[in-house]
This record gives structure tokens, C-alpha cells and sequence, in this order.
């Protein structure tokens, strides 16, 4: 390098700041000198390898479990009759119980009017 070449390569902008020529633009990543369109690739390169890599450890790798095969959904039995809504249970194969009763003013004798899990449910 010669004496003073270091001075040559700025530029003075009209605010006395320099700058430097755009063939001498460069970041320096742990002592590595990469120009700014080489610095996005290896960056676009990092986010695509860990997409890949989260997608083949979560889809491959660790995949999650699929539910146990003795779930069964729970019909839904609000405003059936008593007896009806005991022989929709039982051919669900669900067990059935009567946990309160209670005399409503409005509704019919015998009514089912609420269930515990809903109907719907796993």
C-alpha cells in the first residue's frame, strides 16, 4: 500500500463526512470481509437451512402424536327425552348418570336440559 492511498479512496461528501466507494463496501463478520450482496446471500442461506431444518425435525424427526384411538365423540342429548337421550349414549358407548334433578317451570318433564362434557366434545 502507498503511502496516502488509503485518503485517495474517500470521498468527501458536502457535510466534510466520507464515504466510501461502492466497489469498497464491505462488513466484516469475525474477521471476514463480505460484500453487502454476499453478506444477504449467506443470510438468506442461514434462514432457509433453518426452515428446512425446523420443518424436517418437527414433520419427521418429532412428530406429533396422533390422539388415542379410544376417543369417542359425545352426542349431544340437550332437549331429548330421558330415556331417548340414555339410548344414545349407551350405543356411543359412553356410561351413563343422572347427576341432578331439579323441577323447572318451563320445561317438559323428563327433558334433558344441560350435559357435562357438551356435545361435540372428544
Amino acid at each position: 500500500m502507498r503511502l496516502g492511498s488509503s485518503i485517495r479512496r474517500r470521498r468527501f461528501r458536502s457535510d466534510r463526512r466520507f464515504s466510501l466507494r461502492k466497489k469498497d463496501r464491505h462488513l466484516v463478520a469475525g474477521g471476514i470481509r463480505l460484500r453487502a450482496t454476499h453478506a444477504a446471500m449467506a443470510i438468506t442461506v442461514l434462514l432457509v437451512s433453518f426452515g428446512v431444518g425446523y420443518t424436517i425435525v418437527t414433520q419427521l424427526l418429532l412428530p406429533s402424536p396422533s390422539p388415542p384411538g379410544d376417543l369417542r365423540e359425545i352426542p349431544d342429548v340437550r332437549g331429548l327425552d330421558r330415556v331417548e337421550a340414555r339410548r344414545w349414549l349407551e350405543e356411543a358407548g359412553l356410561n351413563v348418570g343422572v347427576a341432578d334433578s331439579f323441577h323447572h317451570p318451563v320445561a317438559v318433564k323428563g327433558t334433558v336440559m344441560g350435559q357435562s362434557p357438551l356435545g361435540g366434545q372428544l
